[in-house]
């Protein structure tokens, strides 16, 4: 439905935006996740009309748009500030784009109305702006970008502003408001989890590249580089020598930590351009991350035989989240401690205090060496 192809961008002598090419469904909410600076806004701006491309097209349903008018696309977009006009009420607000267009007095206050029910927001139509709390001023910043029923919503950072316990209840409202409408949802955000909660698909974007687009679980568990893989989520990092293929696999290889440990780990494509010896860097997700020791139970095995791994440590933190626990340990081979993230019921008897040895246990097939994160 939304295509962009091959999209440059540039401010003068700094380069925004790099061949940036995307495919969007109907009806599809679309993230753009990335950190400050890395182009996602000015992308959605491009999106929206408010920019022009230095080259590179934006298709909508195969039409051509670059050049079209923002008041001429068939997009609206929620601000990150939202941008309401403090000296109308939250009606006159929600109906302003409707009155510019003309929209017959009886058609718009039916339009508004339906708007503001759809957002929960009906019974404050006469409420003056700066009465409302910042939840309910996005949520009339909402309603106004969908009084007109676009074919695409273009969402940048709208829940930033809010505190959290308000941004996790209006990300479950966003979602919902989306599936009821059918509508597409391009939302802009630097938020990790925000981005694996919300859409149906994402797109990473670092440095003004696309560097890896599909599902949330698609790029949480298979991530295409290092920078994916340390951008989503908490990540661990070994550091260690590649010592060649398990028992010839191709899917698994052996490397040396130091002082007479290695692990098995899950090999990237291009691991035939890893010479013997070359530096890499292993990445396990917390999760993924397995303790052994006193008063606590065996890590699971993951069925791979002698490719689990098994490492000891020494507890150097732990912290209580209620459910869960996250410990960190220490490898002697290793700079950075390991985490471990597990969940309380995890736990045989007591849990391991800082200064216990421990054994980290964690599958091949968790382990990855990635792409940006070898070097040769």
């Amino acid at each position: 439905m939304l295509s962009i192809v091959d999209v440059d961008k540039s401010y003068g002598s700094q380069r925004v935006l790099t061949s940036v090419s995307l495919q969007l469904g109907g009806g599809e909410f679309f993230s753009i996740l990335g950190p400050s600076g890395c182009g996602k806004s000015t992308l959605l701006r491009i999106l929206a009309g408010f920019e022009r491309p230095d080259q590179g097209r934006v298709l909508l349903n195969g039409a051509d748009i670059t050049a079209v008018a923002p008041h001429s696309r068939p997009m609206n977009m929620v601000f990150q500030r939202y941008a309401l006009f403090p000296h109308m009420n939250v009606a006159e607000n929600v109906g302003f784009s409707l009155r510019i267009k003309k929209v017959e007095p009886a058609e718009r206050r039916r339009l508004v109305d339906e708007a503001l029910n759809l957002v929960a927001m009906a019974s404050f139509a006469d409420r003056p702006i700066d009465k409302l709390s910042g939840g309910q001023q996005q949520r009339v910043a909402l309603a106004r970008a969908i009084v007109s029923r676009p074919k695409v919503l273009l969402l940048d950072e709208p829940l930033s502003a809010l505190d959290l316990q308000l941004r996790l209840h209006m990300q479950a409202e966003l979602r919902s408001l989306q599936r009821r409408l059918g509508m597409t949802f391009v939302f802009v955000t630097h938020d990790q989890g925000e981005a694996l909660a919300m859409s149906d698909r994402l797109a990473v974007i670092n440095q003004g590249r696309i560097v890896q687009v599909g599902t949330p679980s698609e790029v949480y568990e298979q991530p295409d580089n290092a920078f994916v893989a340390t951008f989503l989520g908490s990540m661990n990092c070994l550091v260690g020598q590649y010592m060649g293929r398990v028992d010839g696999r191709r899917q698994h290889g052996w490397v040396d930590l130091g002082d007479g440990q290695h692990c098995a780990v899950r090999l990237p494509d291009t691991t035939a351009v890893i010479p013997l010896g070359a530096t890499v860097q292993v990445f396990i997700r917390p999760e993924k991350v397995r303790l052994s020791g006193v008063g606590l139970q065996a890590a699971p095995s993951s069925g791979l035989g002698h490719q689990d791994n098994e490492l000891p440590a020494l507890m150097t933190d732990v912290a209580y989240r209620g459910a869960t626990v996250e410990f960190c340990a220490k490898l002697a081979t290793q700079a950075a401690p390991m985490s471990a993230i597990m969940l309380n019921g995890d736990f045989a008897s007591a849990q391991p205090k800082v200064g216990a040895k421990v054994r980290l246990g964690f599958a091949a097939d968790d382990a990855w060496i990635l792409s940006g994160g070898a070097s040769v």
